[in-house]
């Protein structure tokens, strides 16, 4: 079953929502989350990423932020990062373990689609 996705104006009201293929194909406007994880080490700190699959539609094995993901339709944000950690990473926290950094906007044509973003960043 294919994943739906609220869909935003600019002004990020929401305005309806989409299945995730439509919302790339027509470069509707959505949400997902990004969670960078950081470490104190002796050497100072350190920002985790993953290497992406190498069967990945888009930009395989390039390395990319530790976790993120697509916010489900009518899913907060928080939940819905959490749970992309947990998946992701395999860490289980609590929503005040993450801080919130704010929204960043983003807008790439990739092959094939158009993908128009606001991710909602957090640590």
């Amino acid at each position: 079953m294919e994943e739906y996705l609220t869909v935003y104006n600019d002004a990020l009201e929401p305005v309806g929502t989409a299945p995730r293929s439509v919302v790339h194909r027509q470069g509707l406007l959505h949400q997902v989350g990004h969670c960078w994880i950081v470490s104190p080490q002796a050497d100072g700190l350190w920002f985790w990423f993953q290497q992406r699959a190498h069967d990945k539609a888009d930009f395989p094995g390039q390395y990319d932020i530790a976790v993120g993901g697509h916010i489900a339709a009518g899913e907060d944000p928080r939940q819905a990062l959490l749970r992309e950690i947990g998946e992701e990473v395999g860490l289980h926290l609590a929503p005040e373990q993450l801080v919130y950094l704010g929204c960043h906007r983003e807008d790439l044509l990739l092959a094939g689609m158009q993908d128009r973003e606001a991710a909602q960043v957090f640590l």
